[in-house]
């Protein structure tokens, strides 16, 4: 759960499920494909996006297509791991991502994760 609102709070900074948390990101990311996803398509894109910062060499992109939302719409893009480094002793890497869904503009976003001591990603300002 907890993992699942630091990946939706990271993917709005850069571009559940307690109620008031979840009703806040929901209508702070109204306006994205992020926002139109489902409970389904939410916990598919953490999943994935947690698979991918722990397994995937820097450079490889993993392609993802999550399940339709409440529209229909099927949601497909790739996640890319660019660098890793070390950061005061957490595994921090750089990822970049791309979201299409039909009907809409891609969105694409990249910014700093670092690992937490719970397993979890979370956005991290890093100087490049």
């Amino acid at each position: 759960m907890k993992q699942r609102v630091i990946v939706l709070a990271a993917v709005a900074a850069a571009l559940g499920t307690a109620a008031p948390a979840h009703a806040y990101f929901d209508h702070f990311l109204n306006g994205t494909i992020v926002g139109t996803l489902g409970k389904a398509g939410t916990d598919e894109l953490t999943s994935t996006f947690g698979r991918v910062m722990n397994d995937s060499q820097d450079g490889t992109s993993v392609p993802i297509k999550l399940p339709p939302n409440d529209a229909g719409k099927v949601t497909e893009g790739t996640i890319t791991p660019l660098k890793t480094r070390m950061e005061s002793g957490q595994r921090c890497r750089q990822v970049r991502t791309e979201l299409k869904q039909a009907g809409r503009q891609p969105e694409r976003w990249r910014g700093w994760y670092c690992l937490q001591a719970d397993g979890s990603w979370k956005k991290t300002l890093l100087k490049d």
